[in-house]
C-alpha cells in the first residue's frame, strides 16, 4: 500500500520513480539537468506518495526562498491578468510561490513595490511591460535574476531578458490588413513613437508607398489610468485633427475605448471608419461591433518568463529574447466583409 503521510521521504520518491536520491532533489530545485521523462517520473512519484519536502530547510541549504515576484501596473488589467496567469501556473507546478506588486503605473508606487519584493529576498523578478528608459537602467542594475515581459519598446542600451510578442508584425499586419481593404488615411493611437507596434504601422506605410502623415499619429496620454478613456481622448483628438477612414490601434483596451468616441460623433465603425486592435482579449469579441485585432498567446508570455528565469538560475539560457507570433483576427470592426473582393491572406491570419 503506498504511504501518503509526512514520513515519506526522497528516498522513498527517488525508490518509485526509479532513480537516485540526488535525481529527485535536481529535479525540484533546478540545480542540475534532467531530462523531461526522468522529471515527469519524479513528480508523478511525489504526487503519489503526498511527498512534502520542508521548503524552509531547502531554501536555507540553497539560500533560496522559492518565490517570484511579479510586477504589475494593474492586476485587474484584462492582459496582465492573464500575463500573470501563465506565470502562477507554470512557478507552482516548478515549486515556487510568487509574491505581486502593483504599480499603477507610477513610479513611486514601482519603487516601493520592488523594495518590498526585494526585501522579501524573492529569487528573480518578472516585471511587465515598462518602456521607460530610466525603469529599464534601473532594472539593469539589480542583481537578481530579472525578466521583462511584453515589452514594446526597444532600447539597444539596456539589454535585459524578455519575453515580447512580435510587436513590430502586430502593427504591420493590422495596418496592411486595412490597406488591403482601400484604406489610404489611416490613423494611430500609440504609447510612444518608438512603439515597436508604430514601427510596424510605418513599414506598412512605406511599403505602399505611402507617406506616414504626423497629424493621423496620436499618442496616448498614459496620465489616465483608464486605458479605455486614453484610447477615448485618442480618438476624439484625432478626428479634431483630420479626416481618416480608419486607425489601428496599439491595443484592444484602447481601441474599444476608440471606437465609443465616435459612436458619440454619430460616426459608424466600420461604415465610416474602420478600427483594428492588437492583443485578442476576449472583450474583443463581446464588444458590438466585434473587434478585429491582432492575436499572440497572453498567457504564454507569463509561462516563458518563468521558464527563462528557471534559466537564468541554472546558468543555462540561450536565448536573451523570447519572441512569440501573432496573428490577425478578423472580425467585423474593420469591414473587410462590406468589400466583396476581398480575401483573407493565408498568412498569420483567423477568422473570428
Amino acid at each position: 500500500m503506498t504511504r501518503r503521510n509526512g514520513n515519506v521521504t526522497i528516498r522513498d520518491v527517488a525508490q518509485l520513480a526509479g532513480v537516485v536520491p540526488s535525481t529527485v532533489s535536481h529535479a525540484i530545485n533546478h540545480t542540475a539537468p534532467v531530462s523531461e521523462e526522468t522529471r515527469q517520473r519524479v513528480f508523478e512519484a511525489i504526487q503519489k506518495l503526498g511527498y512534502r519536502r520542508n521548503t524552509l530547510a531547502s531554501s536555507l541549504r540553497q539560500q533560496m526562498s522559492m518565490t517570484l515576484g511579479l510586477l504589475l501596473a494593474n492586476v485587474a488589467d484584462p492582459l496582465e491578468a492573464e500575463i500573470a496567469a501563465g506565470v502562477s501556473e507554470v512557478a507552482d507546478r516548478e515549486g515556487y510561490s510568487v509574491l505581486i506588486g502593483t504599480t499603477s503605473d507610477e513610479a513611486q508606487a514601482e519603487d516601493r513595490q520592488l523594495a518590498r519584493l526585494l526585501d522579501r529576498r524573492v529569487d528573480g523578478l518578472i516585471i511587465v511591460s515598462t518602456d521607460s528608459e530610466r525603469r529599464l537602467h534601473a532594472y539593469n542594475e539589480i542583481d537578481i535574476p530579472l525578466v521583462l515581459v511584453n515589452r514594446q519598446t526597444p532600447n539597444p542600451l539596456v539589454e535585459l531578458p524578455s519575453v515580447e510578442v512580435d510587436n513590430q508584425q502586430a502593427g504591420y499586419l493590422a495596418t496592411r490588413h486595412l490597406l488591403d481593404l482601400g484604406h489610404s488615411a489611416i490613423g494611430i493611437i500609440t504609447t510612444s513613437l518608438s512603439n515597436e507596434r508604430c514601427e510596424g504601422y510605418r513599414r506598412a506605410l512605406e511599403e505602399a508607398g505611402l507617406p506616414v502623415r504626423p497629424e493621423l499619429i496620436y499618442i496616448a496620454s498614459l496620465t489616465e489610468t483608464d486605458l479605455m478613456a486614453q484610447g477615448y481622448m485618442a480618438m476624439v483628438a484625432l478626428l479634431n485633427h483630420a479626416p481618416l477612414s480608419a486607425c489601428f490601434v496599439v491595443d484592444d483596451m484602447r481601441a474599444i475605448g476608440a471606437i465609443e468616441a465616435l459612436r458619440d460623433r454619430k460616426l459608424r465603425v466600420p461604415e465610416d471608419v474602420a478600427i483594428v486592435g492588437c492583443g485578442d482579449l476576449s472583450l474583443a469579441a463581446l464588444v458590438c461591433p466585434r473587434l478585429t485585432t491582432v492575436g499572440h498567446p497572453k498567457r504564454h508570455l507569463g509561462a516563458q518568463a518563468v521558464h527563462l528565469l528557471l534559466e537564468l538560475f541554472n546558468n543555462s539560457l540561450i536565448d536573451q529574447r523570447v519572441i512569440l507570433p501573432c496573428e490577425l483576427v478578423v472580425r467585423e470592426s474593420c469591414g473587410a466583409y462590406l468589400h466583396p473582393g476581398w480575401r483573407p491572406s493565408r498568412s498569420r491570419l483567423r477568422l473570428s
